[in-house]
């Protein structure tokens, strides 16, 4: 399935197959919609307009930017006319409430065919950016650890903002990628950080969304 899906990969000498999550193995909006609605609730309350009104115009922003941006509940406060002292506190509950944010999510039926094939013929890993609470939090409502081991599951958050893609700095703390030549690893992911920081690594790179290749 792997050679006939990614066929640019040189299946031949790869020895280590990794992966991003948000994105990447499930459609991060399906999360993004569920963390979202206590916030638009908050907001509502806080500013006096339509939870609805609220929810929508933040999934509509999260569609236009992206989870990399991290203005949108400034903005969305603002526009409700939130003045800035203020605006700063509730934003802190935003970034709470979005980080206790405990997900049911859950792989597509052809994710998990391909992680069945993976682990049956590689080594796996997977390396995740985020918050270490709430990526864990994901990692267990996903059950990703029926394919990956412990110590193959990487959190940059774990570690410290310094250890964020593209930065290779998490590396030094990965046994099996120390042990592994970087030109027979392979690392799936989503988005342009995830390019560079295989790049930076020296991977191999498939960009993909709910692992379809983009």
């Amino acid at each position: 399935m792997m050679r006939y899906l990614f066929p640019e990969v040189p299946w031949d000498d790869i020895e280590l197959v990794g992966f991003d999550m948000d994105g990447t193995l499930y459609d991060e909006y399906d999360f993004i919609q569920q963390a979202y609605g206590p916030i638009a609730k908050y907001i509502a309350e806080v500013s006096n307009t339509p939870k609805e009104e609220i929810y929508t115009w933040m999934l509509e922003r999260w569609n236009c930017k992206g989870s990399s941006y991290p203005y949108i509940f400034d903005e969305v406060l603002q526009l409700r006319g939130i003045h800035e002292e203020e605006k700063n506190r509730h934003v802190k509950v935003c970034l709470t409430l979005y980080r206790e944010c405990r997900p049911q999510i859950q792989l597509s039926d052809e994710v998990v065919k391909i992680l069945d094939q993976c682990i049956d013929q590689y080594q796996c890993f997977l390396l995740t950016d985020g918050g270490s609470r709430l990526q864990h939090s994901k990692i267990k409502s996903l059950g990703l650890p029926k394919w990956f081991s412990y110590d193959s599951i990487i959190v940059t958050g774990d570690f410290g903002a310094d250890y964020y893609k593209p930065s290779i700095q998490v590396i030094s703390q990965i046994k099996v990628l120390q042990e592994i030549s970087p030109d027979k690893i392979v690392y799936f992911g989503d988005r342009d950080i995830d390019r560079r920081f295989a790049i930076n690594a020296g991977f191999h790179f498939v960009q993909v969304n709910c692992m379809k290749k983009v």
